[in-house]
């Protein structure tokens, strides 16, 4: 068995399309296109429906967006919300219980955590606070053959990393980035980084964005060009894009020390909460 990063990301998406069809939205806009206007009339007459505008593709065909009234819409037939909640539910007791042995660990601190995943902070060589492994609902190594040299975040899906290869002391940057492109035109005056998780570098982000938090500042721009194609007028064009990004955090307030707490917290924490 070896890794495979095409294959692991193909299985997330599998599993993570299976679970999200019981919550799927019942009422997503749809489009009708049709040459019959005796569709059209049905399409537009029908008191079920929300139309928006008729758009003439060409002369005999018509194209109309629809989606039904609140009162007459129907789940699908995967739509299962009781298990949605029952598995979003027993995920999140799952990651509360890895957070709570990693907090009561001694010499090992909580530095961020995601709906599947966290980073804590440990000594070298320690034994992790919990198993390791493969099977359902256990954590695994991200990085197995790196050392994590520095982490930082800024907020939820919003962090970075320095790595060192334990074996060839490659350095490595990784920036993941809520709503951010994996490519951009403007790579912030770092013309020798060519992939997104480079140019948002390591060194801007932790320096600019991270210390400076809670301060005034001006936002990284990022500027790309894409296409865009276009059903109605049957073509395709390149337009320029800008995202800007700043650090942003509202689960609960920031320290000092920029240790995070949640809302209503009170005095020093409480390790055992028997005590």
């Amino acid at each position: 068995m070896e890794r495979n990063e095409g294959m692991r990301y193909l299985a997330k998406t599998c599993n993570n399309s299976m679970w999200g069809r019981w919550a799927l939205r019942c009422n997503l806009t749809q489009d009708c296109i049709t040459n019959s206007p005796i569709k059209l009339h049905t399409v537009l007459n029908d008191p079920k429906l929300e139309v928006g505008a008729v758009e003439f593709l060409t002369p005999d065909l018509y194209a109309v967006p629809f989606r039904h009234r609140k009162e007459f819409v129907r789940p699908h037939e995967k739509y299962n919300i009781i298990l949605a909640l029952i598995t979003t539910a027993n995920a999140r007791v799952k990651l509360y219980d890895y957070m709570d042995r990693i907090v009561h660990e001694d010499e090992c601190k909580l530095l961020y955590t995601d709906t599947d995943s966290c980073f804590y902070l440990h000594r070298r060589n320690k034994k992790p606070p919990f198993r390791v492994g493969d099977m359902l609902g256990m954590m695994s190594r991200e990085y197995e053959d790196w050392n994590i040299i520095a982490f930082c975040t800024g907020g939820c899906k919003q962090y970075a990393m320095k790595m060192k290869h334990r074996k060839s002391g490659e350095i490595k940057y990784v920036v993941k980035c809520r709503g951010c492109w994996d490519t951009v035109d403007s790579p912030l005056d770092f013309n020798q980084f060519k992939v997104y998780s480079k140019i948002l570098f390591y060194k801007i982000f932790v320096k600019k964005m991270v210390e400076a938090y809670g301060e005034e500042q001006d936002p990284v721009v990022l500027e790309r060009t894409h296409f865009q194609p276009s059903w109605r007028c049957g073509e395709v064009t390149s337009r320029s894009q800008t995202r800007r990004y700043a650090p942003i955090y509202d689960k609960g307030f920031v320290d000092a020390d920029l240790d995070c707490y949640p809302y209503g917290y009170r005095g020093n924490p409480i390790l055992d909460p028997t005590v």
